[in-house]
C-alpha cells in the first residue's frame, strides 16, 4: 500500500513539476502524502526551494519493492560525505536516476548489520529527493 501512495504521489509531481516549488504541507496535500505515512521536506539551495525531500514515516518500505516499482536499475553503494552517510542506488557513478521527467534520488538504511553488499533485500527506504 506505502508503494503505491508513494507512486501516486511521484506521478502527480510528474504531472505538475510546480510542486517541487511549493511548500512541503502544501505538496504533500496535492498529492495524497499528507495522511501522516510520509514526512515532506524542502531542500533548498541559495535561500532557494529545489526540490522535495520524501520520508516514510512510522513504516519500512523495502527497498527492492519501491526500486521495482520505479523501474529503477542499479547497485546500492554506501555513500560517506562530511554531512551525511547513505546508502544511494548507484548507476555506474550516477545516484539520481530519471523517472517521468522527473529526477530521483532514493536513499536506503540497511535492514540491519547482517545485511551486507548492494542486494535490495537488505535495505529499506530511508527517503527520496525529487527534483
Amino acid at each position: 500500500m506505502a508503494v503505491k501512495m508513494l507512486l501516486a504521489g511521484l506521478g502527480h509531481i510528474a504531472r505538475d513539476r510546480s510542486l517541487v516549488t511549493r511548500p512541503p504541507a502544501e505538496v504533500a496535500k496535492a498529492v495524497g502524502l499528507n495522511d501522516g505515512r510520509f514526512r515532506l521536506s524542502r531542500r533548498t539551495s541559495g535561500g532557494t526551494q529545489v526540490a522535495i525531500d520524501i520520508w516514510p514515516r512510522r513504516m519500512r518500505i523495502g527497498a527492492k519493492a519501491v526500486i521495482e516499482a520505479l523501474g529503477l536499475k542499479g547497485e546500492i553503494s554506501h555513500r560517506r560525505a562530511t554531512d551525511s552517510d547513505d546508502y544511494l542506488l548507484y548507476r555506474g557513478q550516477e545516484g539520481t536516476h530519471e523517472w517521468r521527467g522527473l529526477a530521483l534520488e532514493p536513499s536506503f538504511d540497511r535492514r540491519d548489520e547482517k545485511g551486507k553488499g548492494s542486494k535490495p533485500d537488505a535495505y529499506q527506504l530511508d527517503g527520496i529527493t525529487v527534483r
